[in-house]
């Protein structure tokens, strides 16, 4: 086996596993994720006659500034940090909803994000982030599970990025759907 690395990096060191196969079941988990988040769009709209847009999840989105955040930049790539070992608790607005179908993992630390609804209250499941390219193997959207991991307005959810260095900060970023009224855009969606 050869330990060339990606392109333009060094050969990377023996891994612990091999690499079976790589399922290409990622096209439509982003179709349900994007159509779920499409009909909470028309579902807002068709209630309180309130017109919304559907972005990438940014970190304004979620009040994190600094970092890349508070500028409203639209690249995903590191500085883009998240909250590392403490638990990361959010209350979504009203009228909004956030759809999470993916990471990105820059951060060699970090293994898996434990998600739960409201602040802790009921366990949902682990998503493995490390590595990533493992869809078949895991579980949450990866597995195609999305629904457990969608909430809509006033809704809590919590989740936990879990590293081997119980890190502060994650070098990567959640890769998710926002629904948010036309009129907060580049604003938080979440009350906390």
């Amino acid at each position: 086996m050869s330990q060339q690395g990606w392109p333009g990096q060094a050969p990377s060191a023996p891994q612990p596993f091999m690499i079976s196969t790589i399922s290409y079941d990622y096209p439509p988990i982003l179709d349900r994720s994007y159509a779920m988040a499409k009909a909470e769009a028309l579902r807002i709209y068709n209630l309180r006659g309130i017109q919304t847009v559907i972005e990438l999840l940014r970190p304004i989105h979620f009040n994190i500034t600094g970092t890349g955040g508070s500028t409203g930049a639209t690249n995903l790539t590191v500085p883009w940090v998240m909250p590392g070992s403490a638990a990361f608790t959010k209350t979504l607005k009203s009228n909004v909803a956030f759809f999470p179908w993916g990471v990105i993992n820059n951060d060699p630390t970090w293994w898996s994000m434990k998600w739960y609804q409201g602040a802790q209250t009921t366990y949902i499941g682990d998503w493995y982030v490390r590595p990533v390219y493992f869809f078949e193997e895991q579980q949450g959207a990866w597995g195609g599970q999305l629904e457990p991991y969608n909430f809509r307005g006033d809704q809590t959810f919590t989740f936990y990025n879990l590293s081997s260095t119980s890190s502060a900060v994650i070098q990567g970023w959640l890769l998710a759907f926002a629904v948010l009224p036309v009129t907060t855009d580049e604003t938080p969606i979440t009350t906390t």
